[in-house]
């Protein structure tokens, strides 16, 4: 099955397997019922959701507020067609890489949770003046800061910004 309508473009033609998961069950018009006589089901699900993901059945959806992607527009899309031996190795090779490519997104995703901590276990003592031995003759930045405070207005508008981020007087 797949959606024949809906109000964005990228929704339409997505694709599902039905398998009678409802003792009772009807379906509304916005549903493709697709029904292969000589094709595997695995095989053209995965057809279907190569056309979802990179977009060819919204670009052929049309309408005004709601796209729909009517049975005379999806008639008139290429199915590859191939023996059966070939879809159950193409269904098996597909599953096959986008297994991996969800370990991938798993181990990055792990990865960059992991590099969030280390930046955050390194601001901490940054900020808390620990990460390089200080120079106890080095004004803290407490006091720094009050005489910056009393500077008169003239002084420190005068101060600029530049691009490299070091201040000088102008």
């Amino acid at each position: 099955m797949l959606s024949e309508a809906s109000g964005s473009p990228d929704q339409v033609g997505k694709p599902t397997v039905w398998n009678d998961q409802l003792p009772i069950c009807c379906f509304q018009n916005t549903v493709i019922r697709f029904r292969p006589a000589l094709l595997d089901s695995a095989y053209s699900l995965t057809v279907f959701k190569h056309y979802y993901v990179n977009k060819v059945f919204a670009r052929i959806a049309g309408g005004v507020g709601i796209n729909h992607l009517s049975a005379s527009k999806f008639s008139k899309i290429m199915f590859p067609l191939a023996p059966e031996s070939e879809q159950a190795q193409t269904v098996k090779e597909v599953e096959k890489l986008l297994s991996s490519t969800d370990y991938a997104t798993a181990l990055i995703e792990v990865q960059l949770k992991r590099a969030a901590r280390l930046r955050q276990s390194i601001l901490k003592p940054a900020f808390e003046g620990k990460l390089v031995p200080q120079d106890p003759t080095d004004e803290p930045a407490s006091l720094l800061l009050a005489r910056i405070a009393t500077l008169p207005m003239a002084v420190t508008s005068r101060v600029k910004r530049p691009k490299n981020g070091k201040l000088k007087s102008s």
